[in-house]
Parts: C-alpha cells; structure tokens; sequence
C-alpha cells in the first residue's frame, strides 16, 4: 500500500511508488492496476481442482452497482459481493498503524468497504505483471454513476470448487 509508514524517513517505508488505494474515475475510464504472479502453481494444471477468484475491496462504493472487471483484457464473471465487509488492514485515510501480529489491527465500524469476487480462468493470467482493469458502472449507458469510490485492495485467491 502507498503511503506505509508516514514518519519513516526513507522511501523503502513509505512505499511511494504502490498503486494502492485509488480512486476510480468518474469520467467512464478504467483504473488499471498490475498483478504479479511468481507463482506456476497458480498457471499450471498442478492443481486442476481449485478454481482462481479475483476479490476487490472498494470503500464509499455504491452497493448496487455492476462493475466492469477485466484482466488481460478478458472480462470477468461477477461471483458474489459482501456489503458489510470488515477488513482490520484497511484503515482508509487514517495513518496507517504501527504494524503488529494480526490480533493487533482493529476493525473501524464505519469503513464502508464492499467486497466483490469475480471468476478468473487461470488460462487468462500469465506469469509476471498482469493488467485488472476496473470501471465504475455507467448510469443510463451514458454516464458513470458519481461516487469517490476507491480501491482498497486486490487479492488472487485459489481455492477448492464451489459445492
């Protein structure tokens, strides 16, 4: 995350050059935003079994709203959302806090985060740098819906088929 810690006096702390968090345009573009992948595992047929999730974390987003998710230019299944979503490593504008075992981050009440899967063919992804692109939904097919949504965190989870 950008920001790290503020009263750290080197650049190695701080993080200036991490693209997290953001703010989605307003105007009907896409933020985009690189995912790496080390990992073969997560490529290969090593693991036929577990299916790949993209998982999204915006704060101040409109709960109804459908948005536009691609990676490497392939649109992605909407799966599920989480509308009381609580994650104790988000802090939003707040100074990030003194870093500590996970018993340590507190959960704020009034985050309004909103959590969204997607479906991912592990056919799409590629190792090293791949490209989520996110747009804000269009209200009446004209115009993106006016909102200071913001991108908190990405995750790329692999796990067991649904039941």
């Amino acid at each position: 995350r950008r920001g790290g810690y503020p009263w750290a006096g080197n650049y190695f702390y701080r993080n200036d050059d991490k693209p997290l968090p953001i703010s989605l345009p307003t105007n009907g573009e896409a933020a985009t935003l690189p995912l790496y992948i080390e990992d073969r595992d997560v490529l290969t047929n090593s693991t036929p079994n577990r299916h790949a999730t993209l998982r999204l974390i915006l704060r101040n987003a409109h709960t109804g709203a459908k948005f536009d998710v691609r990676i490497n230019d392939h649109r992605l299944k909407f799966l599920s959302a989480d509308l009381d979503w609580q994650d104790g490593q988000i802090y939003g504008d707040k100074p990030q806090p003194t870093a500590g075992a996970w018993q340590c981050y507190q959960i704020d009440p009034e985050q309004q985060l909103l959590m969204l899967e997607y479906a991912v063919d592990r056919s799409w992804l590629i190792l090293g740098e791949n490209r989520i692109d996110v747009r804000l939904p269009m209200r009446n097919g004209a115009e993106p819906a006016p909102t200071e949504t913001q991108m908190e965190k990405v995750e790329l989870w692999l796990r067991e088929p649904y039941p």
